[in-house]
């Protein structure tokens, strides 16, 4: 029925119909409601009618380009502020601190490491590898959903909430620095001034 009304409706490298765009957004928010009546995340039940959606080119980015602005600048303002009063930092001790540094170190090696090695597994240089690596090791939003929900259904305790928002601060605070090492700004704009035929010739 997607494919169906898409192809009659949207045109690539156009902007989305409103009725196309209501028609997504309303499957979205009704399958996130469905997966919330059912018991489990409703996060589960918009991200199982992303997956039904055909995927066509160029339907992502025009989706993207209607919802960014309402997105960026009213609901995840909305998600920190609700993922920040629900995180009380007054429930860490001192013996908490051996355990978070483990947990950090655990994140990230968990991410950056094995990242870089995958780099180098399929033929990056070291300093590509690493740079996947890193922006592998940047959490965003994500530790932050992973946690409040984990909380609600009470898998975790305060402290270990706490834990991933401390994670998702230092893993996000330390992705753009990080990046700097490995691809210098030289590096950076003479990529960016490489004609199309010089790139491929390169490769």
């Amino acid at each position: 029925f997607l494919r169906l009304v898409i192809d009659r409706s949207f045109t690539p490298g156009e902007p989305l119909s409103g009725d196309l765009f209501a028609l997504l957004l309303f499957g979205a928010l009704a399958s996130g409601l469905a997966a919330d009546r059912i018991g489990i995340n409703a996060l589960n039940g918009g991200f199982l009618f992303g997956a039904c959606v055909p995927q066509i080119a160029g339907l992502g980015k025009a989706v993207i380009d209607r919802l960014q602005q309402f997105v960026v600048v009213f609901l995840i303002p909305i998600f920190l502020a609700v993922s920040g009063i629900q995180t009380d930092l007054t429930v860490l001790r001192p013996e908490h601190i051996g355990g978070i540094l483990i947990f950090l170190a655990a994140m990230i090696g968990g991410k950056w490491v094995v990242g870089a090695l995958a780099g180098r597994a399929v033929g990056l240089n070291w300093t590509e590898a690493n740079t996947i690596g890193v922006l592998m090791n940047c959490r965003g939003l994500m530790i932050l959903v992973v946690a409040l929900v984990a909380k609600q259904l009470g898998v975790i305790t305060d402290p270990m909430q706490v834990t991933f928002v401390i994670g998702a601060i230092v893993t996000t605070l330390m992705t753009g620095p990080l990046v700097d090492v490995f691809l210098p700004k030289e590096e950076v704009e003479a990529e960016r001034e490489k004609t199309v035929t010089q790139s491929l010739a390169a490769l």
